[in-house]
């Protein structure tokens, strides 16, 4: 596949989460996957990669492909919310302060 384009802070957030070694260690390989779909590689490969298996890789593409409009939607309308709702997509839970930006 074809590399995802992706912004320099998502990208950044991404990163930082992915080479975390305080957050739960399926929230870090999620952000792995996320990062390697960025540079083009395919399920095999990313699986391959980090050691885990093609469905988890193929889920996480999928939720990482259908949330791609709504991370570009946050970044440009509020951009101050963008780690929250990357944390969110991960798995992660945001922090108590965080509104409720999915209504």
């Amino acid at each position: 596949p074809a590399p995802l384009f992706i912004s320099d802070s998502v990208y950044h957030i991404l990163s930082k989460f992915s080479k975390s070694r305080t957050l739960p260690v399926r929230q870090v390989e999620h952000a792995k996957i996320f990062i390697l779909c960025t540079d083009g590689l395919n399920n095999i490969q990313i699986s391959e990669k980090i050691s885990i298996g093609q469905d988890s890789v193929n889920k996480w593409r999928t939720r990482f492909l259908n949330n791609l409009p709504l991370l570009r939607e946050i970044e440009e309308k509020n951009p101050t919310e963008l780690e929250n709702i990357i944390t969110s997509l991960l798995g992660l839970r945001p922090p108590r302060t965080a509104p409720n930006l999915y209504g």
